[in-house]
């Protein structure tokens, strides 16, 4: 594991570490996870074994499934005692095979003096948590700061409340929100970041819709299971970010049979985009090709933007 992923992992793991602390409790979008770990401990208590008797294992060594499986979120019960054991911070992720995350015991991938955390009580468990939400997102509504780590609503507004009082959060107004917003100390405008790419659904810049749509002015919604239809840009659109702006959403498929992305749309925000931003997209659409092992990237005859690939 290099360096920086050693040292990502470390701050995720500390973060989870802070997450479950003290009680472990299993809220909102862990409870299937919860009912898991009551009804199933025999096959988590396996896996945990596997785990310290062979190192770093994905769910696909440890699958003992013989029917057909179903689509991908159709997980084995070790896929299941393997989530179950991350979210409770007794495994951690060591890297990756492929698309495959290898998990192994925490101590045996985190620094030790990452892996022994505080002891903590919920209540500075989850202040600390909303630091670094605060952190992370520079300006925040409650509802930003609590979505980060998936807090429960009540204790995110409690202990909110305690951090303004006690002056590590300051309520600021951002003109035209509605919400109440916090920060650490005074807000810096932070260095312009000149980069281009097209973003993953689950980028963090857009996971949160609605925050989104507030800063940027930017409504994204994933249509995948959208009847076609109903679609309003396409099955799979990515965002184009080009020098901290969105300007275009593309409609992209990756053909293996034939070795190409295909572009079926292009969907811009304004009416034109500038030679500039076209050359960026066309390259970061080369470089997503590359990076899926494709051989070209092919235009649909609907995609207009002249000179897009040179």
């Amino acid at each position: 594991m290099g360096t920086r992923s050693l040292v990502v992992a470390a701050r995720a793991f500390s973060a989870a570490a802070l997450a479950n602390a003290p009680s472990r409790g299993w809220a909102g979008h862990l409870q299937p996870a919860a009912k898991f770990g009551v009804e199933r401990r025999d096959a988590i208590d396996s896996v945990l074994q596997s785990v310290r008797e062979r190192g770093a294992l994905g769910a696909g060594s440890l699958s003992s499934r013989t029917e057909k499986a179903g689509p991908w979120w159709d997980w084995s019960a070790e896929k299941m005692a393997l989530e179950w054991l991350f979210a409770a911070g007794l495994v951690t992720v060591a890297g990756r095979r492929g698309f495959e995350r290898l998990y192994d015991l925490p101590e045996r991938v985190i620094p030790a003096d990452v892996l022994n955390p505080p002891d903590l009580d919920d209540d500075e468990a989850q202040r600390r948590l909303l630091l670094r939400s605060a952190d992370a997102l520079g300006v925040a509504t409650e509802r930003d700061l609590r979505d980060y780590y998936r807090l429960d609503v009540s204790d995110s507004k409690r202990r909110i409340a305690e951090l303004v009082e006690a002056g590590e959060l300051l309520p600021v107004t951002v003109q035209g929100w509605r919400q109440v917003a916090y920060c650490r100390g005074e807000p810096r405008i932070p260095r312009r970041v000149r980069h281009s790419a097209l973003l993953s659904p689950f980028d963090s810049l857009i996971w949160e819709r609605e925050r989104t749509e507030r800063l940027l002015g930017f409504r994204y919604r994933l249509e995948i299971y959208t009847p076609q239809a109903k679609r309003v840009y396409g099955y799979y659109v990515l965002p184009f970010l080009h020098h901290e702006r969105l300007l275009a959403r593309v409609d992209l498929r990756s053909e293996r049979a034939t070795g190409r992305l295909a572009v079926h749309a292009v969907h811009l925000e304004e009416a034109v985009l500038s030679e500039e931003a076209r050359l960026a997209l066309g390259d970061s659409l080369r470089a997503l090709a590359h990076w899926l092992g494709l051989d070209e990237v092919w235009l649909a005859p609907s995609v207009s933007l002249r000179g897009l690939l040179g």
